[in-house]
């Protein structure tokens, strides 16, 4: 699967738009859909700092586009841009943890 990003902005907020292009089954529009779904669970129940997800007029995370161009699947998602900066250090053990349990709190669920 290729990824392109992109930013873009209106008036008043930027935003990070994701161009999926799968040439296998595998990168679904599900797969990607339960990810996003997965973000939004984060954004509601921790203070973390993630690009939230925008539902597009249908009220669907994921645009499937399809065109007779080509036999890849094209899939867009757009996001609120994070205006936050790189970590320029190494993560703290205690940082590393806690990114470990929220992980594997995922892979259970």
């Amino acid at each position: 699967m290729e990824l392109t990003s992109v930013q873009t902005n209106d008036d008043h907020q930027k935003f990070l738009i994701k161009i999926h292009i799968s040439t296998i089954s595998i990168q679904s529009k599900g797969n990607i859909t339960s990810e996003l779904i997965w973000l939004e669970a984060l954004v509601k129940d921790t203070n973390l700092v993630i690009p939230v997800p925008v539902r597009n007029l249908q009220g669907d995370l994921v645009t499937k586009i399809s065109t007779d161009l080509s036999e890849n699947t094209i899939m867009v998602t757009i996001h609120h841009w994070i205006h936050e900066s790189v970590l320029q250090r190494e993560p703290t053990s205690n940082e590393t943890e806690n990114l470990a349990l929220l992980m594997a709190a995922h892979l259970i669920n």
